[in-house]
C-alpha cells in the first residue's frame, strides 16, 4: 500500500465505519463493498482495478472529496496521469490549503514529462519529496530511449540538483553534455569516476580523450574523438550525437561523416546514404571506403564490398585493415585462395597484431581447411601475442578439438572460459567437445549455457540446433 494510504488509513476507517452505521441501506453497503475491492486491489498492485473502485464510490457519493486523493494515487500507480491530475483538481477544489499533495502533483507532472512544472511545484514546497529521484531517472531513461537529446540532459541535470554525489547522475550529465560542449562536461565526469568506488572507465576514457584534443583548439576534432570514445564502448546513441555536432560545426569533416555512418550501421540503423555520401565528397580518403565495404559485407554484398575494398587498396595497399577485409569479401564470395592470401598478407603487414592472426586462425577454422598447417599456428601466434584474450584461447581451444587432441582442447577452453565466463561461442566448441567425449550430460549444460548467453547469435542458433538433433 502506498505510504499517502497508509497515512490516511485511520481517517478512511472512520468513514467507513459511519457509512456502516447509517443503517441497511443499499448505497452505503455497495460503498463499503467497493472500498474493500479497492483497497485489495491496490495491495495486490492492481491499480486501474483499485481506481475503479474509488471512482464507483465518488460517482455515488461525491461529498467523500478525500477520496480523490487515494483515486490520484492509484491512477499514478496505473500510469495515467491524465486520470490523476482530475482527481488532484478535484481535491484541490475542495482543500485548497492541503499542501500534503504538492508532492503528489509533482510527480504526476513529471510522469506526463512536464520537468519544469514539477521544478516549480519542488521550489515552491520546499521540501524533498519521496520517490522524486527514481521518477526523474525514469524520465531521463525514457526521453534517452525516445533520442530526447535535450529532455535528457535536463532530467538528469535536475537530478544532480537534488542528489549531487548520485554517481549515475553525474556519469549521464556528463556523457550527455560531452556530446556538445565536452570541456563542460569535464567537471561531471570527474565527479563520477570519484563517486563510483571502483571509479568508471568511460568516464576516465573521456576525460582522457577530451583533454588531448582541446589543445589543437579545434571544437569539432574533440567533438569527433569523444564520438570515437563512445563507439568503444558501444555507446550508439551518444556517438551519433557527438558526430552530428561535430558536422554541424564543420559540414565537411570527412572522417566525422563517415563515423557517423559506420555508427548507424552498428547501432542497428541504415548508414548507407550517409556512408554513400562521405565516399562521394572525398573519393581519396581511405574511411569512407572501409566502411562501405563493412556496411556491404554486414548486409551479405560482398560483391558490393569488394568494390569499395579495390578503391580502397589502391589508396592504402599496405593497410593490413583493408587486406583482412579483402579475405572476409574473398571468402564470402567462396574465393579461397584469394582469401587465403588477403588473410596472410594481413599478418605480413601487421606481425605483431594478434587480431590479424586470430582472424586467419577463424577463417581456417570455420571453413575447415588446412587446420593443421595454418588455423593452428595463426592461433598460437594470435596467443603468444595475447595470452589473456578469451577469442585466442577459444580459437587455440577449438582448433586442437578439430585435431582431435582432446585433453589441450578442454585445457585451453576453459582457460577461455576463466578470462570470459559470458562467451557464448567458447561453450558451444566446448559442448562440441563433451558431445566427442561422450559426456553428454556436459554437453547439454554447455549448449545450454550458450543458448542462455546469446539466443538469437550464432552460438545460440547452432546450440540449438545440436540439441534438437540429440534430444530425440
Amino acid at each position: 500500500m502506498p505510504k499517502q494510504l497508509q497515512d490516511r488509513w485511520p481517517h478512511l476507517l472512520a468513514i467507513m465505519l459511519l457509512l456502516l452505521s447509517l443503517g441497511p441501506t443499499p448505497v452505503p453497503r455497495m460503498i463499503v463493498a467497493r472500498y474493500y475491492v479497492a483497497q485489495t486491489a491496490s495491495e495486490h498492485s492492481q491499480y486501474a482495478k483499485a481506481l475503479a473502485a474509488y471512482e464507483d464510490i465518488l460517482l455515488f457519493c461525491p461529498l467523500l472529496t478525500s477520496l480523490h486523493v487515494s483515486a490520484a494515487q492509484n491512477a499514478l500507480a496505473a500510469g495515467k496521469p491524465e486520470k490523476a491530475l482530475e482527481h488532484l483538481e478535484a481535491a484541490n477544489s475542495h482543500n485548497p490549503a492541503d499542501h500534503s499533495l504538492a508532492c503528489l502533483r509533482a510527480n504526476t507532472l513529471l510522469a506526463q514529462g512536464n520537468l519544469q512544472g514539477a521544478k516549480q511545484i519542488w521550489q515552491e514546497a520546499k521540501t524533498e519529496c519521496p520517490g522524486t529521484l527514481s521518477n526523474l531517472r525514469n524520465l531521463a531513461q525514457i526521453h534517452f530511449r525516445n533520442g530526447q537529446q535535450q529532455d535528457a540532459q535536463d532530467a538528469w541535470s535536475t537530478l544532480v540538483d537534488f542528489n549531487p554525489l548520485d554517481p549515475e547522475g553525474q556519469l549521464q550529465l556528463g556523457m550527455l553534455t560531452a556530446t556538445q560542449s565536452p570541456e563542460q562536461a569535464l567537471a561531471h565526469l570527474r565527479l563520477a569516476d570519484d563517486l563510483y568506488p571502483e571509479g568508471s572507465p568511460i568516464a576516465r576514457d573521456l576525460i582522457q580523450t577530451i583533454e588531448d584534443s582541446r589543445v589543437t583548439n579545434q571544437p569539432a576534432f574533440t567533438l569527433a574523438q569523444v564520438g570515437q570514445a563512445f563507439t568503444r564502448y558501444e555507446e550508439w546513441q551518444f556517438s551519433k550525437w557527438a558526430f552530428r555536432k561535430a558536422l554541424d560545426l564543420e559540414s565537411t569533416y570527412i572522417e566525422a561523416l563517415a563515423y557517423l555512418g559506420l555508427v548507424l550501421d552498428l547501432s542497428g540503423e541504415d548508414g548507407l546514404e550517409t556512408l554513400n555520401a562521405a565516399a562521394s565528397a572525398a573519393p581519396n580518403e581511405l574511411l569512407p571506403h572501409l566502411f562501405l565495404a563493412m556496411h556491404w559485407l554486414s548486409h551479405n554484398q560482398p560483391e558490393q564490398a569488394l568494390h569499395a575494398l579495390e578503391k580502397a587498396a589502391n589508396l592504402a595497399p599496405d593497410d593490413p585493415t583493408v587486406a583482412a577485409l579483402l579475405g572476409d569479401a574473398y571468402a564470402d564470395l567462396g574465393d579461397y585462395q584469394s582469401a587465403r592470401s588477403a588473410y596472410l598478407r594481413a599478418t605480413e603487414l601487421s606481425p605483431q597484431e594478434p587480431k590479424f592472426w586470430l582472424i586467419l586462425a577463424n577463417y581456417s577454422l570455420d571453413h575447415k581447411i588446412e587446420i593443421e598447417t595454418l588455423g593452428l599456428p595463426a592461433a598460437r601466434n594470435a596467443v603468444a601475442l595475447d595470452p589473456i584474450d578469451p577469442a585466442s584461447k577459444d580459437a587455440l581451444g577449438y582448433a586442437y578439438y578439430l585435431l582431435g587432441n582432446f585433453p589441450l582442447a578442454e585445457r585451453i577452453l576453459h582457460q577461455s572460459i576463466e578470462l570470459d565466463p559470458q562467451r557464448a561461442i567458447t561453450q558451444y566448441h566446448l559442448g562440441l567437445l563433451r558431445l566427442a567425449q561422450d559426456d553428454f550430460p556436459g554437453a547439454y549444460s554447455a549448449f545450454q549455457t550458450a543458448i542462455h548467453l546469446d539466443p538469437d547469435g550464432l552460438a545460440g542458433t547452432l546450440s540449438a540446433r545440436t540439441l534438437a538433433h540429440l534430444e530425440p
